[in-house]
């Protein structure tokens, strides 16, 4: 009997599959009987009445998976499925107690009542991986949501003091011009605006490369992409950004007298409105309105004029390269052959070749830092920015592979849902220590 369940159904977990199409856990009497006459088992009804009264060892009826083990060949594969029922009944248990628990706690009654919790119960009820579990979804959705509500509050200050990010930056943030900001920076601007911002949610929103510094582009990606472009353009076009100021359209537009009511025939050869810069721009092959974001930006003061100071501070930075270039797939697909030929695995290139640090992103450094190992001889940006769809300045294991990120995070969700955490699954599994 045993070998043709081995042939029929590869196994009594298969037999069992079969036999309960409503998965209700338990097979009668008559359900076994039927169910091997219909596949033409080679047995009589009353040797099959036999062989369930032998299954059924606790004359209860029926039988479920644990009382059907034992009809299976292969000893490893029987220990395996032993091994699987008993997982699935101790899980089965823990959730019962720790929703009892759980339960219990969420009662609003009197600590000496009778049905309050006892304090001696919590050492070992909030051991049990379900609430080990529960607290840590808690505590990082908690820990996420104060990250979000720091980055909003400290932006929402920037754009009702300054106007936008970018002006921000050059009159408050960082008015040195030395590009990057310092936690000790961030931390003395608080004080001086006298913010009540959780300090470390927001150092953890805006540094988002880990390099225990932020920039421009992690203050607002957008911004400083624009900006970028601008630069690059200029640079390929004139040479400079401030050799924009100097260019005949430019000087010209300077000097014709204005004559809007606004402006009051007002004229100067140190600033410029937006307005005929920006037209001077558009004639010259630059396509951007008077409103973008990169105008406002570059108006310090927000006045709606721009002066020969607001080109060399663009001179002065240099932003990332991935800033300026455009996304091609053709890039990413070259590098990703070079990374594949030495990691087949995508999981095992993440882990060894792109995510170094192992804190679950990858930054420009890193990332560059990965192209000069597998010798990438093409544009390392457009690459980058075929990865970096949300211009996050980061690239997280999703973004490189989403089939490995599922298998890791429905892996990690089976650790949490019968362990409580990895760090106890593999206590768990590692019987030697």
């Amino acid at each position: 009997f045993r070998e043709w369940v081995k042939a029929t159904f590869d196994g009594p977990a298969g037999m069992f599959g079969a036999f309960d199409p409503m998965q209700a856990g338990i097979i009668g009497r008559a359900g076994f009987v039927s169910g091997c006459m219909e596949r033409n088992a080679a047995f009589t009804e009353d040797e099959l009445e036999e062989l369930f009264n032998c299954i059924d060892f606790d004359d209860g009826g029926s039988v479920t998976p644990d009382e059907i083990v034992f009809l299976e060949i292969d000893p490893q594969t029987r220990d395996h499925e032993i091994f699987k029922l008993k997982m699935r009944s101790k899980f089965q248990r823990q959730r019962l107690l720790a929703y009892t628990y759980w339960d219990d706690g969420c009662r609003e009654v009197s600590k000496k009542h009778r049905r309050a919790q006892r304090p001696w119960h919590s050492t070992e009820f909030e051991k049990l991986p379900p609430l080990v579990c529960k607290k840590r979804v808690d505590q990082q959705q908690q820990a996420y949501k104060n990250t979000i509500m720091a980055r909003i509050s400290f932006l929402q200050h920037l754009r009702e003091k300054y106007g936008n990010e970018a002006r921000a930056w050059r009159r408050g943030l960082d008015p040195e011009c030395n590009f990057r900001m310092s936690k000790s920076a961030l931390r003395q601007y608080l004080r001086h605006h006298d913010l009540h911002i959780d300090f470390q949610a927001l150092w953890r929103a805006l540094d988002c490369d880990g390099d225990e510094s932020i920039n421009l582009e992690e203050l607002n990606a957008k911004v400083a992409s624009e900006l970028a472009r601008f630069r690059a353009w200029s640079h390929e076009q004139f040479g400079s950004c401030s050799a924009v100021w100097d260019l005949p359209e430019v000087i010209y537009a300077r000097e014709v007298e204005v004559t809007d009511e606004a402006s009051k025939a007002w004229k100067s050869d140190k600033k410029m409105r937006i307005a005929p810069f920006a037209q001077v721009m558009r004639s010259l092959g630059w396509q951007s309105d008077e409103g973008s974001i990169l105008y406002q930006s570059m108006d310090l003061y927000g006045c709606g004029f721009l002066s020969l100071p607001d080109f060399w501070w663009l001179d002065a930075w240099d932003p990332p390269e991935w800033l300026v270039d455009q996304p091609n797939p053709m890039e990413l697909m070259e590098l990703q052959t070079l990374i594949q030929a030495i990691y087949p695995q995508p999981l095992n290139a993440w882990r060894a070749l792109l995510d170094t640090d192992s804190d679950n992103q990858v930054n420009w450094i890193e990332f560059l830092n990965a192209c000069r190992k597998v010798k990438f001889t093409g544009n390392p940006g457009a690459a980058w920015r075929a990865l970096d769809r949300d211009v996050s300045g980061t690239i997280t294991l999703r973004e490189w592979d989403s089939g490995a990120a599922e298998l890791l995070s429905s892996f990690k969700r089976w650790c949490e849902v019968h362990f409580g955490s990895v760090e106890l699954a593999f206590k768990a599994m590692d019987k030697t220590g």
